[in-house]
């Protein structure tokens, strides 16, 4: 689309300061020529739409005749001249036909995301943490086949969906052309279909959907796209959607995007129990689900006679009548940002049909809260609701910023290492900003813990390693032991993989996860350590636990390298699968799992730490010792956990067993990721 300037629209008049449009002067004949006054804000937001004419008019031309007209027709001076006021009524009718549609409760849709204005590069991690993954079982997509359907459009959005469509990942992309569409020189390269005549919004979808199919026999994941879906340029979505398991029977569709109407409290991934019928703007679907739907008689038939009903319509449908599941996320992965459909004249692509969450943005307010400052994520559960109890990570990011300032009872644990001084600081913080808050420090390290208390701060030696969920991580006798040593760590400098590198027959779990990973170390680690085995050469980037509990399995001793970090959640990991553990000193508080019977303690010295490798392998320690003593020095941990938590319950009268609350609540590592100005959104989530 040509960009348009106030400077040289037909319409403007421009008269010493005072500006006035034509077009809305000869729609309002009649009028005093005040009528058709304008400011240059109207002439800026007009530019940014389409051209408009006397029968086509954009939302902001309609917008100003339509005010324009009611402020007219209830001057009682109008009443004499009946015919003027009947024109003035049809005019205000079109310009109500032409504004968007916009429910009593929404905001208008804006016609573009700041989100694409970012510099900064989000990771998987960050969409995990705001986006968690279903709980589910199945296969992965790991094989794509992408179309995008476009169709003329008054305001065209189809260079915008594609630059962020290849952003998140996605390259090979083959566009269904439905009549006469115009595609930028830097897109002439993709492969495409051209209906001409035009199909029709539903045809067009059906047969690109049958001609995926039949162009792409190896996909088991079909996206189709309108070409008014913008995608979050700044975040690796395709990454992210293939780490997660999806159902098993491979009877689903997805919606990456999530209309207003739809939008859930509890963010993460839903299965829409009803019958789908707002969204069709992106649509994944498994190949089991397009076998179906291409081959359902009713989808058929209604193409043969083309169904008036919208896409997302049909598809609802079908679905409910087949059992297919329709799953979609909160927040939105998508966001609608065609504000003129290209099926109506006069039908705006706004109210339900928008996003009233979206990922981009969402991940532009935590990024840009503070100039020159990144918000960070934080791991938190809520225990209790009343009293409020919640458990969080405390340390860049302050929680309580985003708390009210009532008796809310904080338990503080620390991802990384913290000393005394660090942690008095930290609460002294904490406790101006929120002096309602009571707070108590989880800390890793029994030293620590003690000088805290010595201060009269209330610490408490907990270590999070205590509520890793024992049940994901255990012995699996049946497993081949095929590795000596495993790593599993983060691609980021501090856990100087580079030691391990005397070890011959080594497995490293672990990709870029953070934004303090990073690709450029992977490679450096690869070339230091050529004979190890790499997971982050699959398909795959982060590996859920049962995974990870797997390849734990199939190793001999886990190897903790860091010299510095928080307790490290992979040292106890080890354990809970019956591994013997070589660890460099550390500070952080993971030798507080460590017994000299099955663990070693050496220099950073490659040299020294593979003889303690096979020292641990010649010793044919037995798994379930090592297993028991790391839950009997977990249940010592929960234990003083249970005691102050009774505690707060005694001084609040509730009644209630403290102990039994945890368990109803306990999910690994107590809680999840998600930004700090999400934490107050979890409360609900606690059964009391």
């Amino acid at each position: 689309m040509t960009t348009r300037h106030p400077e040289t629209c037909l319409y403007r008049v421009a008269s010493g300061e005072t500006l006035h449009c034509n077009l809305i002067r000869d729609q309002l004949t009649g009028l005093d020529a005040s009528a058709a006054e304008i400011n240059q804000e109207t002439c800026d937001a007009c530019c940014r739409s389409f051209l408009p004419t006397r029968e086509d008019l954009n939302p902001v031309v309609a917008s100003v005749l339509w005010s324009r007209c009611e402020n007219a027709l209830a001057d009682d001076r109008l009443a004499t001249n009946a015919e003027l006021a009947e024109r003035l009524k049809r005019v205000r009718d079109l310009a109500e036909a032409s504004l968007p549609l916009v429910y009593a409760d929404e905001d208008d849709l804006p016609s573009n995301s700041g989100s694409e204005e970012l510099k900064e590069r989000g990771t998987v991690e960050h969409l995990l943490q705001m986006l968690p993954m279903p709980d589910y079982s199945g296969g992965t997509l790991t094989s794509w086949a992408v179309g995008i359907t476009t169709a003329p459009r008054r305001q065209p959005t189809l260079e915008r969906c594609l630059r962020s469509l290849q952003a998140c990942g996605w390259d090979q992309l083959h566009l269904f052309i439905d009549g006469e569409v115009t595609v930028a020189e830097e897109f002439s390269g993709a492969s495409r279909t051209v209906r001409n005549p035009a199909a029709g919004a539903w045809r067009n979808f059906y047969l690109s959907l049958s001609e995926l199919l039949r162009r792409s026999p190896a996909a088991n994941a079909f996206l189709l796209i309108q070409d008014d879906a913008l995608w979050p340029s700044h975040l690796p979505v395709r990454d992210y959607l293939e780490q997660i398991r999806w159902p098993e029977d491979d009877r689903f569709v997805i919606s990456p995007y999530c209309c207003a109407d739809y939008t859930e409290e509890k963010a993460g991934w839903h299965e829409f129990r009803d019958t789908w019928v707002y969204g069709a703007v992106a649509l994944i679907f498994s190949r089991t689900a397009a076998e179906e739907f291409l081959a359902d008689p009713i989808v058929i038939e209604r193409c043969r006679h083309d169904y008036q009903a919208g896409i997302d319509v049909v598809i609802g449908d079908w679905a409910k009548r087949r059992n297919i599941r329709v799953l979609f996320p909160t927040p939105s992965l998508v966001q609608h940002i065609g504000d003129v459909s290209t099926l109506w004249s006069t039908a705006r692509a706004v109210g339900l049909r928008r996003a009233t969450r979206f990922v981009g943005d969402e991940f532009s307010v935590s990024t840009t809260a503070e100039p020159g400052v990144a918000r960070r994520a934080i791991l938190c559960g809520w225990i209790s609701s009343d009293p409020p109890i919640v458990y969080h990570s405390m340390g860049q990011e302050d929680a309580g910023e985003f708390m009210p300032d009532e008796p809310i009872t904080r338990l503080a644990m620390y991802l990384w290492h913290q000393t005394a001084d660090d942690i008095a600081w930290l609460d002294q913080r904490a406790r101006q900003l929120r002096p309602h808050h009571r707070i108590h420090h989880c800390v890793n390290d029994l030293t620590v813990s003690r000088e805290l208390v010595a201060r009269g701060i209330s610490a408490h030696f907990i270590n999070q390693n205590a509520f890793l969920d024992e049940r994901l991580f255990s012995i699996q006798p049946d497993s081949t032991k095929v590795y000596d040593a495993v790593y599993n760590a983060r691609m980021t400098e501090f856990k100087r993989h580079e030691l391990a590198r005397e070890i011959q027959s080594l497995l490293i779990i672990g990709g870029t996860m953070t934004p303090e990973d990073s690709d450029a170390c992977f490679h450096r680690t690869k070339a230091v350590l050529p004979h190890a085995t790499f997971t982050f050469d699959g398909p795959k980037k982060i590996l859920n636990e049962q995974e990870v509990n797997g390849l734990l399995n199939q190793s001999r001793v886990g190897l903790c390298l860091s010299a510095c970090e928080g307790t490290m959640y992979a040292a106890t990991e080890y354990l809970l699968c019956g591994l013997p553990v070589v660890s460099t000193a550390s500070l952080g508080g993971r030798d507080s799992w460590f017994d000299p019977r099955f663990t070693r303690i050496v220099a950073d010295d490659p040299q020294q730490i593979a003889a303690a490798v096979q020292d641990l392998i010649n010793q044919k320690l037995c798994p379930h010792m090592i297993r028991a003593e790391t839950m009997s020095r977990m249940a010592e941990h929960r234990r003083r956990l249970m005691d102050l938590g009774q505690q707060i319950y005694a001084a609040q009268k509730t009644g209630r067993d403290f102990a039994r609350d945890f368990y109803a609540v306990f999910t690994n590592k107590l809680g999840g990721w998600c930004m700090p100005q999400q934490l107050m959104s979890r409360r609900r989530t606690a059964p009391h």
